[in-house]
């Protein structure tokens, strides 16, 4: 069951995502029923979809890096399990790669 994404939803799940993302270090990730969780503790599964739908806006926007398995993945809609990290953790990684 897909629910209303509004303006006020979207912006809610927005500040989630960033801010649950700003408490992780280094590569650590977060995976989309973090967010929706954390927006409603009691029917979680609902706001799959639209915690998906600000993340792809987040992710066009350069504000968060999505990934399956570790790489970052960019075509929508994604496909299996997917997971969020903040971008300069992935610019961490490069730097230490090449190092």
């Amino acid at each position: 069951m897909t629910l209303m994404l509004t303006p006020k939803i979207e912006a809610q799940l927005r500040a989630i995502t960033l801010e649950l993302l700003r408490e992780k270090r280094g590569r650590a990730s977060i995976g989309p029923a973090d967010v929706a969780r954390s927006f409603k503790a009691d029917g979680w599964k609902s706001w799959m979809d639209s915690v998906k739908e600000v993340a792809r806006k987040l992710a066009d926007e350069g504000a968060i890096e999505v990934t399956r398995h570790g790489k970052p993945i960019a075509t929508w809609p994604w496909r299996g399990v997917v997971r969020f990290r903040n971008p300069l953790a992935a610019d961490a990684q490069s730097s230490s790669e090449s190092a």
